[in-house]
């Protein structure tokens, strides 16, 4: 019911698999019917397949596999070969009236719903968390185009991935080199400003100046700078006097005054 939007369809789906199984022949059986009983024992089987998602950590993304039911098609397959076997014309004109009527009556209105136009493009196609979805309406609340923030590395695939315009100070490559040891003499020591901000943001030194550290922030063009609630970086940014852009319940923003003074 969940994945048919609350349409009574699925109710044809299961007549449709039964009269193929009887009526439709070998062929019919092997289009159609063992292909369900198959994915009935391996995909939907509750059991198995929710043991295997919950050992990935991706249980919510579950009834996504009803996809691959494809219900409608093998309902006009069953109704196809329904009205291929009378020999009437009348009769073939009844049975195709009878079948539009009942998939008119078992599913949802699309233009006439009662509660007017029911669909919509989804507001969250990415299915990221709501945390991300304040925080990226936080980094917009000013205007600005394209905010460069930095972030722990935790948020950087699930903000690139809802808000492509916002952009990250953190980087795949930086995330990386951030586990291996050396990681300062070895890769940004060229980059003064970096190096500053890996530092204070990454390796928590809070003892670098925090005018070094504005300097930085500015010479790199970041806009905000997101840290934890109740952080050492939380505390290192009201130190640097970092006026508070917004918070969610995690989360607090603290705007740099690069584009605004």
């Amino acid at each position: 019911m969940d994945y048919s939007g609350g349409s009574l369809l699925w109710i044809l789906y299961a007549v449709s698999l039964v009269y193929l199984g009887i009526f439709a022949g070998k062929e019919g059986r092997k289009l159609v019917v063992w292909p369900f009983v198959i994915a009935a024992v391996t995909l939907f089987n509750p059991l198995l397949i929710r043991f295997i998602a919950s050992k990935l950590h991706v249980l919510r993304r579950v009834p996504r596999l009803y996809w691959l039911l494809i219900y409608y098609i093998v309902i006009a397959y069953a109704f196809v070969h329904l009205i291929g076997r009378l020999r009437k014309r009348w009769m073939q004109a009844a049975a195709f009236a009878a079948a539009a009527a009942l998939i008119i009556c078992l599913g949802n209105p699309v233009f006439a719903a009662e509660t007017g136009f029911p669909y919509s493009m989804p507001e969250n196609t990415s299915f990221v968390s709501g945390r991300v979805i304040e925080l990226c309406n936080i980094y917009h609340s000013e205007g600005i185009a394209e905010p460069k923030v930095l972030y722990e590395s935790e948020l950087m695939q699930s903000v690139r991935t809802y808000d492509p315009s916002i952009r990250s100070e953190a980087t795949r490559d930086l995330t990386v080199t951030l586990e291996q040891k050396g990681y300062v003499k070895e890769s940004v020591e060229e980059d003064i400003d970096r190096m500053t901000i890996v530092e204070v943001f990454f390796l928590e030194n809070y003892d670098v100046p925090t005018e070094g550290f504005l300097e930085a922030l500015k010479a790199r063009q970041i806009d905000y700078v997101t840290t934890r609630n109740g952080s050492g970086q939380d505390a290192y940014m009201a130190l640097c006097g970092m006026k508070m852009a917004g918070m969610t319940g995690e989360y607090h923003v603290w705007k740099t005054g690069v584009n605004n003074g």
